[in-house]
């Protein structure tokens, strides 16, 4: 028992540079997933715009599927015909997915996974900051959870 209480306090951060740091970041996460779970994400508008995002989400989307990870997605509402359009289609999403649109311009991506929040900020190139923290990820499932709600 209180090695269980121990191994709940391991908190650590890593950053991830590239396309094949975010593939080794998810295939980590999800690879190892046994759980019924799921992932909740705010943000990625200007990551879904960029046509050199399509390879990672179709990797990050097939990846989540076959390890059984639900997911529910806060987008801009200006994202809306992009994905109706090419990544629906495209099969990155089904219809256990749910995806919610709400007038807000998020400056980031936020993936919130068991106790990892990860940003991603893609500027001349893609980096993303895993923060493993079972409090940092809870207070972000519950603030995604309160614009879940609103929306």
């Amino acid at each position: 028992m209180a090695k269980q209480k121990a191994q709940e306090k391991i908190q650590y951060s890593r950053v991830y540079e590239g396309f094949r740091g975010l593939r080794s970041l998810f295939h980590e996460l999800f690879g190892s997933n046994k759980e019924k779970t799921e992932i909740c994400v705010l943000g990625l508008n200007e990551l879904l715009k960029k046509s050199n995002f399509i390879n990672f989400f179709n990797f990050y989307h097939d990846l989540r599927k076959q390890n059984k990870i639900k997911l529910r997605l806060i987008l801009n509402k200006d994202m809306k015909k992009l994905v109706e359009q090419k990544y629906k289609p495209a099969g990155m999403y089904s219809s256990q997915d749910n995806i919610k649109y709400i007038d807000f311009p998020f400056p980031t991506g936020v993936f919130i996974f068991k106790d990892h929040v990860i940003n991603i900020i893609a500027d001349e190139k893609v980096t993303a900051f895993d923060i493993k923290s079972r409090q940092n990820s809870e207070r972000y499932r519950q603030f995604f959870n309160s614009i879940w709600k609103k929306s």
